[in-house]
């Protein structure tokens, strides 16, 4: 499975199989996304430039983004 995330207005956009899902604005919701596309720990999750410069998109910091999408996986762990 291609599981591809992107910075976007503060929010993280998450991609499955080419497909637009959603985007969350919390990792809570981010991770209710993952849970429902069964993507689990562990499952290579690719992450767009945007996702490096996401105080460009939106976030207060670099690497703000990284931490949402890790916080978010973490929530799904098995």
């Amino acid at each position: 499975m291609f599981v591809y995330v992107g910075a976007t207005d503060g929010k993280i956009e998450l991609h499955v199989e080419q497909q637009r899902i959603g985007a969350a604005s919390t990792p809570a919701e981010l991770a209710l996304m993952f849970a429902a596309n069964n993507i689990t720990f562990g499952q290579s999750i690719h992450c767009s430039s945007s996702i490096d410069f996401c105080d460009e998109e939106g976030f207060a910091a670099a690497g703000d983004a990284a931490m949402f999408v890790t916080e978010a996986i973490e929530m799904v762990a098995v």
